[in-house]
């Protein structure tokens, strides 16, 4: 039996259900325990016994495999779980997030919720940042298209409004939550939560020069993080009619900023501290949407530039 197979199965004996409504991505925000620990949510303690239902590893999709899935359980019902976006590491590349969002697209996953960490241009390590815009780099558009193509899907969609204002609203209101409570573990202290603004996604590579992100400062006047997967998941999501929100805790500094400072007390220690505050925060989240009615109009504008006529005519 293949993994979707495996999955439907379980769904159905479990839950007597065909579609799971709600998937959790997994980005660096929560890397270092998804990589080098025990694993999200099996760490969390908000999440209770017995959370992961299956776990399932090298997922065969379209676009190459998705390393590892788990079906979780969030309050009765299920849940994709996706670690670090799908990439196969050390390489990652933009089919990783057209694999992982070919995969949710087959359970008809309606909203998504994502943590992946930044780079600062208007906001200081420590913070969280929830954006309200993207942009987004010419490649990514022209590859998320194959997502399209692939599943028979319109890529002539507006890009309006990119992230839900329900989840984005849930994951604001979670953050500023554990800001008050403080951390479960002694780690660093939450910086400032910032709910809106653009968050800038570069291709999937290098990372940006000094003159770069001057640029980006410059021409932008409210970008304040920059990253390298936000982008093309938003587009995908979109194509796909799936409402997404982002929750971004920022890990250093933009390149050229702060005299060079970028990644204050080392890079793999930031992950370590990071991942339980930013798993709390996307677990409350889930547990707060799973069962929420879809009212925000995310579907709506995805559909909206109907060109079906146009884009596919009758010779």
């Amino acid at each position: 039996m293949d993994a979707i197979s495996t999955i439907k199965y379980v769904l159905y004996e479990k839950y007597k259900l065909s579609q799971i409504k709600t998937a959790w991505i997994g980005g660096s925000g929560t890397f270092s325990m998804d990589t080098i620990g025990i694993g999200f949510p099996e760490a969390l303690s908000c999440a209770g016994p017995n959370t992961v239902t299956l776990k399932l590893k090298d997922v065969e999709t379209p676009f190459g495999k998705v390393p590892v899935v788990k079906l979780i359980d969030v309050k009765g019902f299920p849940v994709l779980r996706i670690p670090y976006h799908g990439w196969r590491l050390p390489e990652a590349t933009i089919e990783n997030t057209l694999a992982t969002f070919w995969f949710l697209y087959q359970f008809d996953v309606k909203q998504v919720v994502v943590d992946a960490s930044v780079g600062g241009l208007k906001a200081k390590p420590w913070d969280y940042v929830i954006p309200s815009d993207v942009l987004l780099h010419p490649i990514a558009k022209e590859k998320v298209a194959n997502l399209a193509r692939e599943l028979g899907k319109d890529p002539w969609v507006r890009m309006y409004k990119p992230f839900c204002p329900r989840i984005t609203q849930t994951l604001a209101d979670q953050s500023f939550r554990l800001k008050r409570e403080g951390t479960e573990e002694p780690t660093h202290p939450i910086g400032e939560i910032i709910t809106s603004g653009t968050t800038i996604t570069t291709p999937l590579s290098v990372f940006e020069t000094a003159t770069e992100i001057a640029y980006y400062r410059n021409t932008v006047p409210d970008a304040v993080v920059v990253n390298q997967s936000t982008g093309q998941e938003a587009a995908a999501a979109r194509i796909l009619g799936m409402c997404i929100g982002f929750l971004n805790p920022v890990a250093n500094y933009a390149e050229g900023l702060e005299n060079g400072a970028w990644m204050p007390g080392g890079m793999l220690q930031f992950y370590k501290d990071v991942a339980m505050p930013t798993g709390v925060i996307t677990y409350r989240v889930l547990t707060d949407i799973v069962n929420q009615p879809r009212d925000c109009q995310c579907a709506a504008i995805s559909s909206d530039a109907d060109l079906a006529e146009i884009t596919h005519p009758i010779i």
